[in-house]
């Protein structure tokens, strides 16, 4: 069952607007819907409202308002801007951040050479070294299920944390057609293995 609306006075509200804005635009619409409010509730005879309810009849009665919708936080400082233009630019590319864990990439580059069956997952690794997620989360998820591609598209650890960004999922055409998918597509790599 509905809540029934709240009965409003239009030119009580108006009037309402029109007061709190007489001194010109308010900081944002919040504090212009509250102040609008408090007008309005000082009114005898009629219903108390809150902000919302100002919002929502000033949205259905477009009622024009001098006050813009203001930005979240506020107006940035001097020592702000300063702050986040001294920060950019400081930021290591993932590849360089890669690079830490060269050794691991050889270790596994050795493994997967060892078996015929993984060598067509090294362009993968490649990838992976390089910076791409898609890459790494495919290395993830082939390595849980014991290289087997069929075995990802029957996985049921839906509580792991890669589970909705696998690969291989149950009715996808092609994992290298996928937006933003940066690996090797599987064409490729049975390519690179023969």
């Amino acid at each position: 069952m509905a809540k029934p609306s709240t009965p409003v006075d239009r030119t009580k509200l108006e009037a309402a607007l029109r007061e709190a804005e007489k001194d010109g635009p308010l900081g944002n619409l919040t504090k212009l819907w509250e102040a609008a409010a408090a007008i309005y509730n000082k009114n005898p005879g009629v219903q108390p409202i809150t902000f919302s309810v100002v919002l929502l009849r000033a949205k259905e009665w477009n009622i024009q308002v001098k006050t813009q919708p203001g930005r979240k936080g506020g107006p940035m400082s001097e020592e702000h801007k300063a702050a986040l233009l001294a920060g950019r630019g400081q930021r290591r590319p993932r590849s360089e951040k890669m690079k830490e864990f060269t050794p691991t990439f050889e270790a596994l580059r050795r493994d997967l050479n060892a078996h015929v069956d993984t060598r067509r997952f090294l362009p993968v690794v490649d990838a992976a070294e390089k910076g791409s997620l898609t890459a790494a989360i495919k290395l993830k998820c082939l390595d849980c299920c014991n290289w087997q591609t069929g075995e990802i598209k029957l996985c049921t650890a839906n509580d792991c944390s890669l589970f909705p960004h696998r690969p291989y999922k149950p009715g996808a055409a092609d994992e290298g057609d996928e937006a933003g998918d940066e690996s090797v597509p599987d064409e490729e790599l049975e390519e690179a293995a023969a």
